[in-house]
């Protein structure tokens, strides 16, 4: 038997299992038809002194770690959406791990890594949830699959340093931070794990997503990524003004400076949620430019070349803000909160009139929110990297008669089940349950085979995108390629963009 840190466990030393990274030996498990290391330290746990502080090393470990258990998620409102954790999981500040999956079988050369940074809107979720644990994916396309755990809410994404002091001082953008530590862990030992260092996609979707935008465009991931996959991501760098309202907002929820530091977690979660609320709903959370992590916003760090030379394959999902209708949204999917939004003007007026011919208001709201926060980014990041780089956009919109009857269509998260080759999972044949069956397992094989074949090799399989032509595949029963879809919203939201 080897003895483990973690808790004192023992486990059976398998010897295939076993592996060795810088910090120490880890104990994996076969299960799926894949191997897995779970719960991997990247960095130190970010408690007490570290609370607020960009990650350090993590301390090595003697013996052989038991590498079978997910790493606690990070302290977060307990639920069962798409992207959240049940409230029976493990959360704890203690969350700066990752899971690494490889196929069983030899390969002759290393293989390609998938970094995945879960979604969430910066509050919610976990690399280790049932949907993004990457089996599937990996069977699909034997690429060596790594989930990423890292810091949520204010304890991540809010930019607190306005609050630091001599003696307990706080860092910028540490959730960022995170996750560009584990990028750097990958770096220095995929390839124990069979993965090639020099051929590493970063992947998110949403928060995730907008996370892999922000990792193009910062100084401090430079060499850690050769292509990148952005699935309904926004590009949401806060200016420093927008984000010190937002910590003052929070630390009087908090009940001070002080509590910053001796707080409990659940107390921080439970600020954030008294903040949203007050805030009617906005999301107060997410990448800040700073002065060394995120300089410049990720489009137009982009557009000045930050990411040269690498492939995007760069996406949406054709009803996105329908979602957010469906639950106490934090993005802008109501008339009222679009209105704000917009504000008044011929540009504003512009963008209105781009939408008229829906026949109620909420249909208008949910297709122009959805629009807003995350096709008008994407097509704007799209246009940006493809004049440096290999970049090639799509938009789901294959929606089976249950979620179109259900009001949900082709909306935010959906092509999450067929990237992940979960298809055939009990909530996706609930939404199959009325017909779709075989178009929806068809779509699930050819995006596993553009999201492997692009991970492997930086090509979508069809026409790149430009700031010309602006070709677009439409993936659905049976995919097409659009040439500059929707043109005149395209233009509309430019116009608005252009005046801020």
């Amino acid at each position: 038997m080897a003895t483990t840190t973690d808790g004192g466990r023992a486990v059976p030393d398998t010897g295939a299992l076993v592996r060795t990274t810088d910090t120490g030996e880890v104990q994996g498990l076969a299960e799926a038809g894949t191997l897995q290391w779970r719960g991997i330290p990247y960095a130190a746990p970010p408690v007490g002194d570290l609370r607020l502080r960009a990650p350090q090393p993590a301390e090595p470990w003697t013996g052989v770690r038991d590498a079978t258990r997910f790493g606690a998620a990070a302290p977060q409102p307990p639920g069962d959406s798409l992207t959240g954790v049940p409230a029976t999981w493990r959360q704890g500040e203690d969350c700066l791990t990752l899971t690494v999956v490889a196929s069983e079988g030899p390969a002759e050369h290393p293989r390609p890594v998938i970094v995945y940074l879960h979604g969430g809107a910066f509050l919610v979720g976990s690399g280790g949830s049932h949907l993004y644990r990457g089996e599937g994916l990996v069977r699909a396309t034997d690429v060596v699959y790594v989930s990423v755990n890292y810091r949520l809410g204010a304890l991540g994404w809010l930019d607190l340093s306005a609050y630091g002091t001599a003696e307990r001082p706080v860092d910028t953008n540490v959730g960022l931070r995170d996750q560009i530590a584990a990028l750097q862990w990958v770096q220095r030992n995929i390839a124990a794990f069979g993965g090639d260092p020099a051929e590493v996609t970063v992947m998110g979707e949403s928060a995730g997503a907008s996370s892999a935008l922000a990792i193009l465009a910062s100084p401090l991931a430079g060499g850690l990524v050769r292509r990148a996959i952005v699935q309904s991501g926004f590009s949401d760098a806060r200016p420093r003004e927008q984000a010190a309202r937002a910590a003052e907002g929070f630390v009087d929820e908090l009940g001070g400076p002080a509590a910053l530091f001796d707080a409990e977690p659940a107390a921080f979660v439970a600020a954030m949620d008294r903040l949203i609320a007050a805030g009617g709903g906005n999301l107060p959370v997410g990448p800040t430019l700073d002065d060394d992590a995120l300089p410049v916003d990720p489009v137009a760090a982009l557009r000045d070349g930050a990411a040269a030379d690498v492939p995007l394959l760069i996406g949406t999902n054709r009803d996105e803000g329908r979602f957010f209708q469906k639950q106490a949204s934090i993005f802008p999917t109501s008339a009222e909160s679009l209105d704000r939004l917009l504000g008044t003007g011929p540009a504003a007026d512009g963008v209105r009139a781009a939408y008229r011919g829906y026949r109620s208001r909420r249909t208008v709201a949910a297709r122009m929110g959805g629009d807003a926060v995350f096709w008008a980014s994407s097509v704007a990041a799209a246009a940006a990297q493809s004049a440096h780089a290999p970049t090639w956009m799509y938009r789901f919109d294959f929606a089976p008669t249950a979620l179109r009857l259900a009001g949900l269509g082709a909306t935010h998260g959906m092509e999450l089940a067929y990237v992940f080759g979960r298809v055939d999972s009990p909530g996706m044949r609930k939404a199959l349950s009325l017909g779709g069956a075989r178009a929806a397992a068809g779509l699930e094989a050819r995006m596993q085979a553009v999201w492997g074949t692009f991970a492997r090799h930086g090509t979508a399989g069809w026409e790149r995108y430009d700031a010309g032509l602006r070709l677009t595949r439409v993936l659905d029963a049976t995919d097409r390629t659009v040439a500059d879809p929707d043109a005149a919203r395209r233009l509309a939201w430019e116009a608005l963009a252009a005046e801020a």
